[in-house]
């Protein structure tokens, strides 16, 4: 599986030309699954997601904004830095804050679907749903 991000500034208002821009820079790399943009404005976002890749051991890709956007309160700075990690909470890739930026990485699903963390434990068959059952259940 090919895995991408396109960080850049989308243009405010402009939708279809946004979408377009993305489709083409990510079809023209040949990949298989089309990440979104977030909208992360505090430094420790990324980091938080290398956090999830280690509780879960998956691949997450967060994709970024770039740039800001001018509020009545002030100015909502973007923190850029898209990334994809990996399940043992490497940084496969890290943009920068502030320029665009397009990644392809080719991911091992196996990788992702070994939820070995020692021959004794494995993070999915040793959860304990009987903990946090109340909590996810719908009232």
């Amino acid at each position: 599986m090919r895995v991408g991000y396109f960080q850049f500034a989308p243009r405010f208002g402009d939708v279809e030309g946004n979408a377009e821009r993305v489709l083409s820079a990510l079809q023209d790399a040949e990949v298989d699954l089309l990440c979104h943009p977030s909208n992360l404005v505090l430094a420790h976002g990324q980091q938080a997601m290398v956090t999830r890749c280690l509780e879960n051991a998956v691949f997450p890709v967060t994709t970024n904004r770039i740039g800001f956007d001018l509020r009545p309160r002030g100015t909502l700075s973007f923190t850029g830095a898209s990334q994809i990690a990996g399940p043992g909470g490497r940084v496969i890739h890290r943009a920068g804050a502030e320029e665009e930026a397009l990644f392809v990485a080719s991911l091992g699903l196996q990788e992702a679907r070994d939820k070995t963390i020692t021959p004794q434990n494995d993070l999915m068959a040793d959860r304990r749903h009987a903990f946090y059952e109340r909590v996810v259940r719908n009232p």
